[in-house]
């Protein structure tokens, strides 16, 4: 009977954490918006106290909100406007 019991708790505990862990691996990064990394720019720049902001660090800022950098489409790359302090897409020559 003990071993039973022992059994049954093994498998309810063996599927909880199951469950938990699923719930895990279900919520992926999502990619950042422009706005994003607009923000990230604003944030670091004033915490560093320099401009531009170094690119691990808007990374690190945007892990903490679940999100990563945004894949550039085909053609395209990220570029950061000095004078505007905005990220834009622009084509990659």
């Amino acid at each position: 009977m003990k071993n039973k019991h022992y059994l049954l708790a093994m498998l309810a505990l063996a599927v909880a954490l199951a469950t938990g862990c699923g719930s895990k691996h279900s919520q992926s990064a999502s990619a950042a918006s422009l706005d994003d990394l607009d923000r990230a720019v604003a944030v670091m720049s004033m915490k560093q106290g320099k401009f531009p902001p170094l690119a691990q660090d808007i990374e690190g800022f945007l892990k903490l909100q679940g999100k990563t950098m945004p894949t550039p489409s085909p053609g395209k790359k990220l570029f950061l406007d000095e004078q505007t302090r905005h990220y834009r897409w622009v084509e990659a020559n």
